[in-house]
C-alpha cells in the first residue's frame, strides 16, 4: 500500500501505511531505507517550501497581515507536527529495534544506524527552522540535547 500511495503522491497516506511497519521491524534494507526517506521527505518538503515562500514574499505590507500570519502559523504547526511524528517513530521504535538487531547479530556496520540517527537530526532541524517565537525555539532546542 505504501508503494501505491507513493505512486499516487499521497505522502501522508504513505507515512500512515509505513508507521506500523516502522514500529515492528528490526532491520531495513537500503531499498527500504530509501522508500522511508522518500516518504518522510515528501511529507515535509511541501510545508517547508510553503513556509519559506511566505517568509520571503512577505513585503511587510500591513494589508492582510493578520490573514498571512494566521496561514503561516497553520503551516508551521503542520510542519512541526509532521516532523515530530517522524522523530517519534524513529526515536521510540526504529532506532531501538535497529540497535537491538545490530547488538544481537554483533554487526559492525553502522550505516543503517547512522542513517536513522541522521534522519532524527534532520527532522529536528526542519522543525526548528519554522520557529516564530523565542519560546518555540527554546522548546524545540530541547530536542537537540
Amino acid at each position: 500500500m505504501a508503494r501505491l500511495a507513493e505512486q499516487a503522491e499521497r505522502y501522508d497516506d504513505m507515512f500512515d501505511f509505513l508507521r506500523p511497519v516502522l514500529m515492528t521491524r528490526e532491520h531495513f534494507t537500503p531499498e527500504e531505507r530509501s522508500m522511508l526517506s522518500v516518504a518522510f521527505k515528501n511529507l515535509v518538503t511541501p510545508r517547508r517550501t510553503t513556509w519559506r515562500t511566505i517568509n520571503h514574499n512577505f513585503d511587510g505590507n500591513q494589508q492582510g497581515i493578520d490573514i498571512i500570519m494566521k496561514y503561516k502559523s497553520v503551516i508551521e504547526e503542520r510542519l512541526h507536527k509532521n516532523c515530530l511524528a517522524i522523530i517519534e517513530v524513529l526515536q521510540n521504535y526504529v532506532i531501538p529495534h535497529v540497535e537491538k538487531f545490530a547488538k544481537k547479530r554483533e554487526l559492525k556496520n553502522v550505516e543503517e544506524r547512522a542513517f536513522f540517527y541522521k534522519m532524527v537530526g534532520d527532522y529536528n532541524r526542519y522543525a526548528s527552522e519554522s520557529c516564530h517565537t523565542v519560546s518555540d525555539a527554546e522548546e524545540r532546542l530541547q530536542n537537540f540535547k
